[in-house]
């Protein structure tokens, strides 16, 4: 089953962060929660950042996921015509 997931850098706490699967996203104010029940805001660039990277990396190793699709230029995109 297809699965989309927060990926980045958590400027609050300074670490690279993976989240659980998206359950609900709002593209006017870029939150969304996900299945453990965490909510995650998008805010400031995209950008490449080594722990976000690294982070993410190790979750599709662990889970064995394949057929990965960054959907960050769509989202961001959807994000600006808000």
């Amino acid at each position: 089953m297809r699965t989309r997931h927060f990926a980045g850098y958590n400027v609050t706490d300074r670490e690279g962060r993976a989240s659980s699967a998206i359950v609900t996203f709002d593209v006017a104010t870029g939150r969304g929660v996900t299945v453990s029940g965490r909510v995650y805001e998008l805010r400031g660039r995209t950008d490449f950042n080594a722990d976000g990277e690294y982070v993410w990396h190790r979750w599709l190793e662990i889970n064995s996921a394949m057929d990965v699709v960054d959907v960050t230029d769509e989202i961001k995109s959807s994000m600006e015509q808000k």
